[in-house]
């Protein structure tokens, strides 16, 4: 299975669909100003949208077309994705199809990158 451009242009024409999820999840109740934030496979960044508290945000796509400038924009795959720094909270919505980790190496991946806290 393989997104295509047409989906990402329903996800922006659709931003209240994103705003429900938060609302369910209540990710702005969990997450403070003072965390790091790493999003894999954020494309347009929508959820850097409707997240209003952070120190910083990262968004690690190769297709990253993210125009909001309070984060950050790595436009690499998360198999080459190789910072200096740990974050507090890590969001990857259905990107594990798309990565070319099998699923030990990508969860490993990620707890290598999530603070011990």
């Amino acid at each position: 299975m393989k997104i295509t451009k047409r989906f990402y242009i329903y996800l922006e024409q659709n931003l209240n669909f994103i705003k429900y999820i938060n609302k369910y999840y209540l990710f702005n109740n969990f997450i403070e100003k003072d965390k790091d934030i790493l999003d894999i496979g954020g494309n347009k960044g929508n959820f850097s949208k409707i997240i209003k508290k952070f120190k910083t945000y990262t968004l690690v796509d190769p297709v990253n077309n993210c125009t909001n400038s309070n984060i950050i924009n790595i436009r690499k795959g998360f198999e080459g994705f190789a910072p200096n720094k740990k974050y507090d909270v890590i969001f990857g919505f259905a990107v594990h199809n798309y990565i070319s980790l099998n699923p030990q190496q990508y969860c490993s991946k990620i707890l290598s990158l999530i603070k011990k806290n």
